[in-house]
């Protein structure tokens, strides 16, 4: 009995122990959660053993007439896949002044990770600050300054197999609202020109100015500033004796490093001289 005992465990045969013996046999595991065996002695692994038992016990008893006449076991131990990747995308975003948790994965998701780090680059080391956690499988980022950021992550599993991914961390401003409206100021109306001024944006990357020949309709894009500092605008080589209508609305970078247009300001205008 021991060798086909054996070999149902270590290749995992279909055949019934019933087929050559007319007695009972059971089988148990002492781990049934982690190592399952069947009615036939298939052996299956379901997941890691935890770190304190060296391997699953699977018993098999032969019994007759309600008495074990035999009883054999073997230890099974469960072997993780090696990690061969990581789940993480190439750029994360973080606002200056606080802090992003970035949870991360091995590939295949069964590879058990027992160490990781995250480097930041000597360069960037004071515009982000990393924390790894192997155990909850997580990095957490702060953003110390406006920039971006090169960060070197590496993870080992249980079989001494490291893999290294390099990410990006963009510190952000502080997010921009699509709600934000831009206060425009009354232009001011010189020769063949209109000088247009606004006040700055909160958190606002740039401007886009439009302008009409009518009060509500037919704004075209005029210029789009990529500034979030300036505030004003001349737009030259217009007709004298001509109103002319203009607004603005901003635009920047919201928590997820994505550009959102603002609100468009109410409409100002002049006539030119």
């Amino acid at each position: 009995m021991r060798n086909v005992f054996d070999e149902e465990i270590t290749k995992g045969s279909d055949s019934a122990f019933k087929s050559i013996t007319d007695n009972k046999i059971t089988f148990t595991s002492d781990y049934p959660n982690y190592v399952s065996v069947d009615n036939y002695g298939t052996v299956t692994a379901l997941k890691r053993l935890p770190n304190d038992v060296s391997g699953a016990t699977i018993t098999m008893n032969v019994e007759r007439d309600g008495q074990v006449i035999l009883n054999k076991t073997v230890v099974v131990k469960v072997k993780t896949p090696k990690v061969t990747g990581t789940n993480l995308k190439s750029t994360y975003y973080v606002v200056v002044g606080s802090s992003s948790v970035i949870n991360v994965a091995p590939v295949p998701s069964k590879a058990y990770i027992t160490s990781m780090r995250a480097n930041v680059s000597y360069y960037d080391n004071a515009i982000a600050e990393t924390v790894a956690d192997a155990v909850k499988m997580r990095i957490t980022v702060k953003g110390l300054k406006v920039g971006k950021a090169s960060v070197t992550v590496t993870m080992m599993d249980e079989n001494y197999t490291s893999v290294t991914k390099n990410i990006t961390i963009q510190v952000l401003s502080k997010p921009f609202s699509s709600k934000t409206k831009v206060s425009v100021k009354k232009p001011k109306a010189g020769k063949k020109q209109v000088t247009l001024t606004w006040k700055k944006a909160k958190n606002a990357t740039g401007y886009i100015v439009q302008m009409s020949t009518k009060k509500s309709s037919g704004f075209k894009n005029i210029k789009k500033i990529t500034n979030g500092s300036t505030l004003k605008l001349i737009k030259k080589k217009l007709k004298s004796g001509k109103k002319y209508y203009f607004r603005v609305r901003a635009f920047g970078k919201d928590s997820k490093g994505k550009t959102v247009n603002g609100a468009w300001s109410k409409v100002v205008n002049t006539k030119v001289k």
